[in-house]
């Protein structure tokens, strides 16, 4: 994939590369991380069997590995599109109109049907960054300020202040949450505790900063990648829960590993471009953003009807699919949120379905008729 050059730079760097505003594989891998989300979200409501520390049975403990790409998939592919070149008071614009009124309103959203759930968690100030009760709502803070931080520390140091400025955050957040035994820490903060995945969005967000302007890897080297990755989490989390004891590794969004499982599995979506399957898909990706916001409450919606049937998690999880897809299809009508669906890290695209475009096309064309 080739990268278009713009006109701005950074203290003693060249003009940064953008790349283009589309690319089939990473749309496909977008909803299908999306899919992953939900994936993960039911597995979480399986029975914890006595005595198993991943929180799951063990058959789960290596899809839901997999699954831990998911969300520093979708903070790498904003920090690859974002429009750095707009400037750090354009990226301010940006969080505050388009970004941060989208977690608002679903914030709320999640606060009315959190008190109507049984036994509903006692409100904290800290909610408020956190998403309330729909705790997946995290992501959207979190982007938020991995943009701006990235945007700023470019703006005012280049590539290597950023860089930094990111390492330094991941450490106090979520590293050093999962390390800090290991360091002689006896105790982790727990203001830290409730923000350490707030904390890694930067990093995320800086790896596809970084990543502009490079051309796909081949697409065995990229599978090798994801293999070694994933081995390398499993490795790391086995080693964390029982070599160093930490009970909460289970859950852990962003151990080192996690670092390089995200980069390997955008860097597979960059290899997969043009691939016939991955071509079907593609036009599915503008629905990521609202399927994400929406699935947890089908989520709480079938797992309290769902009667203990055969497979009740795979039929969860289908119904949770289908209705957030369909929903995602109603919300992309609204303008506020079809503008942030389709532009995950800053780009601006309308370009969602063929249908799409015809639509554009005929209004374009009826606007040019009438007269003015």
């Amino acid at each position: 994939m080739t990268a278009i050059a713009t006109q701005h730079s950074t203290p003693g760097s060249t003009p940064e590369p953008v790349p283009q505003t589309r690319d089939g594989g990473i749309d496909a891998f977008r909803f299908l991380m999306a899919m992953g989300v939900i994936v993960g979200h039911v597995l979480s409501l399986l029975p914890n069997p006595v005595g198993q520390p991943w929180g799951m049975p063990a058959w789960a403990v290596p899809i839901d590995a997999i699954l831990r790409s998911a969300v520093p998939f979708f903070f790498i592919v904003s920090g690859y599109f974002f429009r750095y070149d707009r400037g750090f008071s354009r990226t301010v614009r940006y969080v505050g109109l388009r970004i941060l009124p989208i977690y608002g309103l679903w914030m709320l959203v999640y606060f009315a049907l959190g008190f109507l759930r049984p036994n509903p968690v006692p409100f904290r100030l800290l909610m408020l960054a956190e998403g309330g009760y729909g705790y997946h709502l995290w992501f959207l803070p979190a982007l938020a300020f991995g943009l701006v931080t990235v945007s700023a520390s470019v703006t005012i140091g280049g590539r290597r202040l950023a860089a930094a400025v990111v390492v330094l955050l991941a450490l106090l957040g979520p590293i050093l949450f999962d390390y800090h035994a290991l360091v002689g820490i006896p105790e982790y903060s727990h203001h830290l505790s409730d923000l350490k995945r707030q904390l890694a969005a930067p990093a995320f967000v800086f790896i596809g900063y970084a990543l502009r302007g490079t051309q796909p890897a081949r697409l065995d080297a990229s599978i090798a990648l994801c293999v070694v990755s994933l081995a390398t989490l499993l490795c790391e989390r086995y080693f964390l829960a029982f070599v160093a004891v930490n009970p909460a590794v289970w859950n852990a969004e962003s151990i080192v590993s996690t670092f390089l499982l995200g980069t390997s599995v955008f860097m597979l979506a960059r290899s997969l471009n043009g691939c016939p399957v991955v071509a079907r898909l593609q036009s599915w990706g503008f629905l990521t953003l609202p399927v994400y916001l929406c699935h947890l409450a089908y989520v709480w919606l079938f797992q309290r009807i769902t009667p203990a049937v055969p497979a009740r998690t795979l039929v969860i999880f289908l119904l949770v699919a289908i209705c957030s897809v369909a929903t995602a299809v109603i919300l992309v009508r609204i303008p506020l949120i079809r503008t942030v669906a389709a532009a995950p890290g800053g780009r601006r695209d309308t370009k969602l379905t063929q249908g799409g475009q015809l639509l554009v096309q005929r209004w374009r064309k009826r606007w040019d008729s009438n007269p003015r």
